[in-house]
């Protein structure tokens, strides 16, 4: 028998309750020798907890919090109270006890109502005997004996009805997923025997027949009918899982081809257990114009205007072409899109464009010409590219010409848990291109870039925001090399203290003109104080140089944060601890991975 000093303490929780009267009284509910999973159950079925809270569904759902029932007198209090053993036994039983001991108290208090329930779980229901077994077509299938071999129910273990519920969701789900539609539990049950705490199990899965898919008509008049049937993730005979559907409906979606995708499963019109799928797609329009505006302190002001053509033929080929005009650069770019190989992610793209770029002792005019495969490649995006470039610049020593043919490979990576607020995730990118005498170029250089940032949860409303970059450039002649293909530090998304592109080395004259080497790093905390509102610490460090360790330049400062439609806006103060020239504002929009 459990003693007072035995029992554990899980939580108390303080309800405020208004009687008919005119003043409020309160009562503070008290559960003992329970915690865990098993409190919060129990906090769930006691009538106190469900008559006494409720959500106001005037309020705003961000924020929506707990008020009190008004209509609740002494003699509801008193009922509820009679009513907590037989709940509290209730709330137990999923979790094997089924005969508990409640001890209910219920006192006056200088403050209102002490309701007090000391819980004693007895002894546990063991499972004494399993009768867990698959018949039908699908008995034999291997997906369905994983499912069975991973269940959670075993004889000797303490009876769990979670443990029950998930065995049965688990094997129905995988006999869907393996085209068995007609599966169901010709037997499933749970047999307790209270007083000798045992509990018999007995789940008997009949599958039915299998189903597969049948042909696929494709209701849609704008592509051709062998291009678009290249989306399908299954073939006709393949067994019939609707998660393949919902897949085939949201690549459709996210090609913008269509405005709207149905797909009709016709189970009457199924022949040999095979099932006609048809694709209803409504075609989307075939242009998409967009127009922007945006500032940020390394750019200054900016505008962007562009077209998109969904659709260029049958085929589906697209082009997009973009004007975006700020206070240091202009660009004017434009790219043809060949899907290739696995539609849905691969591409082939041409690509043309014209940028002229005035940043601070730099002044650069490039004109590029490129081809580009763009794929999914074992959890990365991969981008093999190659690229004629022309760079008219002046970095110190007069107007210079540059002219390279550039091979190079990218490969980067995202994951999140939230694309738009990321609280968990990080993105990887690597890049390594260069240029050959041979092929045209001034000078035969190679460069290498890789880039981490990742997001970590600290609490409920805190986040951990760390990154770093690392770029190496080896040059038969740097001097030849433009602008473009040089490395530069310090800025918004650099480090913050200090301009755009100011770290890095300098002429004779006082020039910037970019290093072979470049580090970055950052370390930053942030909190959502109200809303979408918050705020943030920093450090980062980093520097540009022609040393494969450069010097780090360090600045730090505080900012303002706001989670905006189009991503988190950010507004910083920072100060250089390496530099005399005082606090820097910086402003940023977008996504931190």
């Amino acid at each position: 028998m459990m003693t007072l000093s035995n029992w554990r303490v899980g939580v108390c929780a303080l309800i405020w309750v208004i009687s008919t009267g005119v003043n409020a009284d309160t009562v503070e509910v008290e559960i003992v020798g329970v915690e865990g999973e098993i409190f919060e159950n129990v906090k769930s079925y006691i009538t106190f907890f469900q008559k006494t809270v409720k959500l106001d569904d005037n309020l705003p759902i961000l924020t929506k919090r707990q008020l009190p029932q008004i209509d609740l007198s002494v003699q509801q209090i008193q009922r509820a109270h009679r009513l907590a053993p037989q709940e509290i036994r209730q709330a137990v039983k999923p979790f094997g006890y089924y005969t508990p001991t409640t001890r209910p108290i219920l006192r006056r208090t200088e403050k209102g109502w002490l309701a007090r329930y000391e819980i004693a779980l007895g002894p546990p229901t063991l499972v004494t005997d399993i009768e867990l077994s698959v018949t039908g077509e699908g008995r034999d299938d291997d997906d369905i004996k994983t499912a069975l071999s991973a269940t959670g129910l075993a004889v000797g273990r303490r009876l769990s009805h979670r443990d029950y519920e998930i065995t049965k969701k688990t094997l129905l789900e995988s006999a869907l997923a393996s085209g068995y539609l007609d599966a169901r539990f010709v037997r499933s049950e749970i047999r307790v025997q209270t007083e000798q705490h045992r509990a018999e199990i007995t789940l008997i899965l009949n599958t039915g027949p299998r189903f597969y898919f049948g042909p696929v008509v494709f209701d849609q008049t704008i592509l051709r009918s062998n291009f678009i049937r290249r989306f399908l993730p299954f073939r006709t005979g393949d067994p019939f899982d609707s998660s393949q559907l919902i897949n085939l409906q949201l690549s459709l979606e996210d090609t913008e081809y269509f405005s709207e995708v149905d797909i009709e499963t016709q189970r009457q019109q199924t022949i040999d257990q095979h099932i006609p799928i048809v694709v209803h797609a409504t075609p989307n329009k075939p242009r998409r114009y967009t127009a922007g505006a945006g500032f940020g302190t390394d750019t200054g002001p900016r505008i962007s205007i562009g077209t998109h053509f969904r659709r260029v033929n049958r085929r589906g080929h697209r082009y997009r072409a973009d004007l975006r005009v700020s206070a240091i650069s202009s660009s004017i770019h434009s790219q043809y899109q060949v899907p290739i190989r696995h539609v849905t992610t691969d591409q082939l793209a041409l690509t043309a464009a014209v940028t002229s770029e005035d940043v601070g002792d730099i002044a650069t005019d490039q004109r590029l010409l490129g081809i580009s495969r763009n794929e999914q490649w074992r959890g990365f995006q991969r981008q093999l590219y190659l690229n004629y470039a022309e760079e008219d610049f002046d970095i110190g020593v007069g107007n210079q010409t540059s002219e390279f043919v550039i091979p190079g490979g990218s490969l980067s990576r995202l994951v999140a848990d939230d694309p738009l607020f990321p609280r968990k995730g990080f993105g990887l990118h690597l890049d390594l291109h260069g240029g050959l005498n041979s092929l045209g170029g001034e000078t035969n250089f190679l460069q290498g870039f890789v880039s981490l940032r990742s997001v970590w949860p600290l609490g409920e409303k805190t986040r951990l925001l760390v990154r770093g970059e690392y770029g190496a450039t080896n040059a038969g002649n740097f001097a030849l090399l433009p602008p473009s293909q040089r490395l530069f530090a310090g800025g918004d998304r650099s480090v913050r203290g200090y301009g755009y592109q100011q770290l890095a080395p300098v002429n004779t004259d006082g020039d910037t003109i970019g290093g072979k080497f470049l580090v970055t790093s950052s370390i930053e905390v942030d909190y959502l104080i109200r809303g979408n509102y918050g705020a943030a610490v920093f450090l980062d460090a980093g520097n540009a140089d022609d040393d494969p360790t450069p010097t780090l330049k360090k600045g730090t400062g505080v900012g303002m944060r706001y989670r905006s439609p189009i991503g988190m806006i950010r507004l910083d103060l920072a100060h250089p601890l390496d530099d005399d020239t005082g606090v820097r504002l910086h402003v940023s929009i977008g996504n931190e991975l």
